[in-house]
């Protein structure tokens, strides 16, 4: 959708398999965060960097 194309997408996930994450990020998310390799902070500061 041209409107919102601009809008960074950030996959939060359980699944760290390399073809899960293969598979997500052909869909052209900014981000794919495996919940369990980083803390709420971590994550935090992530999300902000992509809405600067």
């Amino acid at each position: 959708d041209e409107n919102r194309k601009d809008i960074p997408v950030i996959a939060l996930t359980n699944l760290s398999g390399s073809v899960d994450e293969e598979k997500i990020r052909s869909y052209g998310v900014k981000e794919y965060l495996v919940k369990s390799n980083y803390t709420p902070g971590q994550v935090v500061e992530i999300m902000r960097k992509h809405l600067v």
